[in-house]
């Protein structure tokens, strides 16, 4: 890097018959990619499996070699061509803050870093309720509508057959 001299001899057995000398100033840019984490939003509280979208940009006459995804500071994934895109499973990380890291790398070795944080709240919303205790049965919203109506015709159906054996 820096000025460099380039000096070139034509040379035969015994003698120089004619050189040249060339000045250059070799030079590596500096300007990192242009990286951005367009989804999820900093902030945003999410759950199950998720999108990670970038947008990432070379500068001058580089291209992009890799982008790195990172959770945490652990490495989730690189890509080496476009769409970066990610399908994240936010269930592999416990509730609560986390951090997102971008790094982008081009093809002289320039890069940049986006980052944002989101949060994880996989945890159901509805717990299932036994004796006034919360318990974590694994049941979803679903499964408890399912449960709550079985007992409907369930009830139902005692009911009417009281009323049909009295008459």
């Amino acid at each position: 890097m820096g000025d460099q001299n380039l000096q070139w001899s034509n040379c035969s057995a015994h003698s120089v018959t004619s050189s040249a000398a060339i000045g250059m100033s070799v030079s590596k840019s500096s300007v990192a990619p242009g990286e951005q984490i367009t989804a999820p939003a900093n902030g945003q509280t999410v759950k199950g499996v998720i999108d990670v979208i970038a947008t990432v940009s070379a500068q001058g006459s580089a291209t992009i070699r890799s982008v790195e995804l990172k959770m945490d500071g652990k490495m989730v994934s690189v890509l080496s061509a476009e769409p970066f895109h990610w399908m994240l499973n936010t269930t592999q990380y416990a509730d609560g803050s986390h951090t997102l890291t971008l790094t982008a790398i081009d093809s002289i070795g320039a890069s940049g870093t986006a980052q944002l944080f989101i949060d994880v709240a996989n945890a159901p919303i509805d717990p299932l309720v036994v004796g006034g205790q919360a318990a974590n049965s694994g049941l979803t919203s679903l499964d408890m509508i399912v449960v709550q109506i079985l007992l409907v015709i369930t009830l139902t159906g005692t009911l009417l057959h009281g009323r049909i054996r009295r008459k």
